[in-house]
């Protein structure tokens, strides 16, 4: 059984990562402790750079998982692919839990207030609804819009 090789350089981590996230074996959970040890990092990489290396691989708008926060909060989770589908996904969603139709309109991120939604893109992973998430959010989610929340009996008025 032949040795692991020694990661000394950022770039290689940073394909390594990208490797381990195509298997499975790393996700947003990772921490750069773990991270070390997996990859035999050396001690020329600090666990900031491995960090931002992390956080640098796995954060895109294009991410495969859409969430809508509230207050931070994960609320709903969407796994369709466009903002599109997943925004209707998360009315739906939302309509069920209250028990009301309800629409989703975007409005313009500066117009954002108490009680609107945070359309987030993250990579694959588990995000439980009403869990506090927020931390991982803040880093590696890509903000892709501002909802509010109406209901359909208004919209229609």
């Amino acid at each position: 059984m032949s040795e692991q090789q020694i990661i000394t350089d950022i770039d290689d981590l940073k394909q390594a990562i990208r490797e381990g996230v195509a298997y499975g074996a790393i996700d947003v959970r990772n921490t750069a402790e773990t991270m070390r040890e997996f990859y035999v990092v050396g001690d020329e990489i600090t666990d900031e750079e491995i960090e931002a290396a992390h956080v640098a691989e796995l954060r895109s708008e294009h991410a495969p998982v859409l969430l809508l926060t509230l207050g931070g909060t994960v609320h709903v989770r969407s796994d369709e692919i466009t903002d599109e589908d997943g925004i209707a996904d998360a009315a739906r969603q939302i309509s069920e839990i209250g028990g009301e139709t309800i629409v989703l309109e975007r409005v313009p991120d500066h117009q954002r207030r108490e009680g609107d939604f945070v359309a987030v893109r993250m990579p694959k992973g588990t995000y439980e609804a009403h869990n506090h998430n927020h931390r991982i959010v803040e880093r590696f989610g890509v903000e892709v819009g501002t909802y509010r929340q109406r209901s359909a009996a208004d919209v229609a008025a």
